[in-house]
């Protein structure tokens, strides 16, 4: 009767153990689950951001370049800015010039014309 009572005690002590490793087991199932689904989520969202970095580096990218095209742009005007302004400085001085001799046509019949005034009245 011992015997029967020792495996009486063993199978009780046998059914605890049991039920505490099959909750063990659904615990540690359970977290292995939300594990794998926690790694799943973590997955989509570095794909995510993988995908939002391409789209700003392409963004930037294009940035860059239309801001090299913009820069090339001013740089073409500013020479021609410049080569207008040359002109410009070029045909002033043209007219000056002119100007200059112009005036020295009109002054040189009046010049002559008092140098001979001068000269009748001395005589």
């Amino acid at each position: 009767m011992v015997i029967f009572l020792n495996i009486i005690n063993d199978f009780q002590i046998y059914s605890h153990l049991t039920l505490f490793y099959a909750a063990e087991l659904h615990d540690v199932s359970d977290q292995l689950s939300d594990g794998g689904r926690s790694v799943a989520e973590v997955e989509k969202i570095r794909r995510r951001l993988e995908m939002e970095k391409q789209e700003l580096q392409a963004a930037l990218e294009e940035a860059e370049s239309t801001l090299e095209q913009e820069e090339a742009k001013v740089a073409r005007a500013q020479m021609e800015i410049q080569g207008i302004r040359s002109e410009i400085d070029r045909r002033i001085a043209e007219k000056e010039e002119e100007f200059e001799n112009v005036r020295y046509v009109l002054k040189t019949p009046f010049k002559n014309t008092n140098f001979i005034i001068d000269a009748n009245y001395l005589t």
